[in-house]
């Protein structure tokens, strides 16, 4: 998030949020506001799977393509998901 936070080609969506002060020190940046962000505290989106590690979903033409979850064991999820959409293209 912190090097893609103010990407417009990546949007964040933030569950089961402990404090929004700990995430903006960790990525460096105020995140309430960005058009990028959407921080759920309705929990709409929470699905209760890894809800301590980042889904990384890809979205085209208005649909999921592909997701990974980001996590010790994952640690290049993003450029893993990167690479199998342009594999299945």
């Amino acid at each position: 998030m912190k090097e893609n936070v103010n990407n417009p080609n990546v949007y964040f969506v933030i569950t089961q949020l402990q404090s929004i002060k700990v995430l903006q020190q960790k990525v460096g940046t105020k995140l309430v506001g960005l058009p990028n962000v959407l921080i759920d505290f309705e929990k709409i989106f929470y699905t209760g799977d890894n809800s301590i590690y980042p889904c990384i979903i890809e979205v085209k033409e208005g649909r999921m393509v592909s997701y990974q979850f980001q996590s010790p064991n994952n640690s290049l999820a993003f450029e893993q998901l990167h690479m199998e959409t342009a594999f299945n293209e």
